[in-house]
């Protein structure tokens, strides 16, 4: 699984680095934390006909890998892709993660590797490493009706309400 070992880290860098992702939710910023309408880019990203938002908005994961998400797992993975326009961040069905991304038009693909907290969670690890797989294998996005669809050469991995 990829994730993050805090023993690779002196103590105090540990420490910051799961505050951060402790607080870094979709859910706990506040509205003034995040990057307001000012000093967002002049497009902020939308599906070509849609009205719908890329970012700044949390999504949450309804299908993965052409499977709805199943519904023994207590909490469905979820990402928000930051307006700043470089920063990707949510749950993975366990853990919490992350990372950067880079977005150019239709192009769409998560930086390097994802920094997660480390928890196990006995019934959402196969989803949370399947999640996490698809975000860093991306390479494009499209809306269609409200529905976020990420895709790697032309097939869809997840899909996001």
């Amino acid at each position: 699984m990829m994730g993050f070992n805090s023993s690779s880290l002196p103590s105090p860098v540990a420490a910051v680095v799961f505050s951060l992702l402790a607080v870094l939710t979709p859910a706990a910023l506040p509205a003034s934390a995040l990057p307001s309408q000012a000093t967002a880019p002049a497009t902020t990203p939308t599906a070509p006909g849609s009205q719908t938002k890329l970012t700044g908005r949390p999504w949450k994961l309804v299908s993965l890998n052409g499977h709805d998400l199943d519904a023994k797992v207590p909490k469905a993975p979820q990402m928000t892709l930051l307006e700043d326009g470089t920063r990707i961040l949510g749950f993975s069905g366990c853990n919490r993660f992350l990372g950067t991304y880079s977005l150019h038009q239709d192009r769409l693909s998560v930086n390097g590797r994802l920094v997660t907290t480390n928890r196990v969670c006995r019934l959402a690890m196969e989803v949370e490493r399947d999640f996490l797989q698809a975000m860093q294998s991306i390479d494009s996005w499209k809306i269609v009706n409200g529905v976020l669809e990420l895709s790697r050469q032309k097939q869809i991995l997840a899909r996001f309400e």
